[in-house]
């Protein structure tokens, strides 16, 4: 078991990191993912700045799920947990992102094998 820390709203940096941890390994799967990301971020629909939105769902998003994507079916990952933010559960006033984020991906703490 390894833990790496890398940008996972950068695409090429996913990529790398599973070359990464499947020569570090020896292996050609990965047999276990634990995805954790989030990012405070986005304010209000009304007045917040495109690019605050645009992190919060590279982020939670597209780092957290749709990043790892190909992995799930290429290097057959036999489970992928994903944890990213409760925003969605609980409300977060002015953090309008958040909440229209959490409607696009599955439910946080979810298990997918």
């Amino acid at each position: 078991m390894t833990a790496h820390l890398h940008d996972v709203s950068e695409e090429k940096s996913v990529a790398r990191l599973v070359k990464k941890v499947t020569k570090g390994h020896g292996t050609d799967a990965i047999h276990l993912l634990f995805n954790n990301a989030g990012v405070v971020g986005g304010g209000s629909f009304v007045v917040g700045p495109r690019d605050e939105w645009e992190q919060t769902f590279a982020v939670s998003w597209f780092g957290t799920f749709a990043n790892y994507q190909p992995l799930s079916a290429k290097e057959a990952a036999e489970a992928i947990l994903g944890a990213v933010s409760t925003g969605d559960w609980r409300g977060v006033i002015g953090q309008d992102a958040e909440a229209i984020d959490a409607r696009g991906r599955p439910e946080p703490w979810s298990v997918y094998d």
